[in-house]
């Protein structure tokens, strides 16, 4: 049989191991989830990061697409307004070539092939003359057009345009009289609702003697 004495020692050390005991549980405890809780953050941060990246790549892709297709859409424009640039230049050249290319003769049916290109307005405004007395004394004036260089003023997306042509003329006389000249022409251009275009004035002179008002 145990004495008080070796009763009272056992319960002070079963005491003792008892309070280690919980002790030792409760750190063990805290110890483990904190471990997990930074496992669980550290996880959250990774998944946060990867959201992060995976949003900043997907607004960066969406960013260059857009400037992409842009870009595709103002080339573009800017490929249609060309060719159309190209076609209204094309039509003064030959506006040009034509209105200055006649006969005092044949003066009226050669008007007719420049007036197509004109509005009913310019066709009004540019009836061609004959003069009889010139016809008499000098003969059958003849000019005929050469190189024509033209000078195209037309703003994107616009539906008027101005230009100045150069051409290079040739003329001559039943007589025997030729000579080799510049003549220039300064006009407006109208878009009618088919899409073409039509002179809607034109003014022609020397560039040697012109008012300089012509050129403003």
């Amino acid at each position: 049989m145990m004495t008080k004495k070796g009763k009272v020692i056992f319960v002070l050390i079963f005491s003792v191991v008892l309070v280690i005991g919980v002790v030792g549980w409760q750190v063990l405890k805290l110890y483990t989830q904190s471990n997990s809780t930074d496992t669980a953050n550290v996880a959250t941060s990774e998944e946060t990061i990867s959201k992060n990246k995976t949003t900043d790549t997907m607004e960066t892709n969406n960013t260059e697409s857009e400037q992409m297709l842009k870009k595709q859409v103002e080339e573009e424009v800017q490929s249609q307004v060309k060719k159309e640039q190209e076609v209204v230049k094309q039509r003064v050249t030959d506006f040009s070539s034509t209105f200055l290319t006649y006969t005092s003769k044949t003066a009226t049916t050669d008007f007719e092939k420049a007036a197509r290109y004109m509005t009913k307005q310019a066709q009004s405004a540019n009836q061609p003359n004959t003069d009889e007395k010139y016809e008499t004394n000098q003969g059958i004036y003849k000019q005929a057009a050469g190189e024509v260089d033209v000078y195209l003023d037309m703003p994107l997306n616009g539906k008027e345009a101005s230009f100045i042509s150069i051409v290079a003329c040739h003329s001559e006389s039943d007589v025997g009289a030729s000579a080799d000249f510049p003549l220039l022409l300064k006009g407006e251009l109208e878009k009618q609702e088919d899409n073409t275009w039509l002179i809607s004035q034109v003014v022609i002179g020397n560039p040697a003697n012109f008012p300089e008002v012509f050129f403003q």
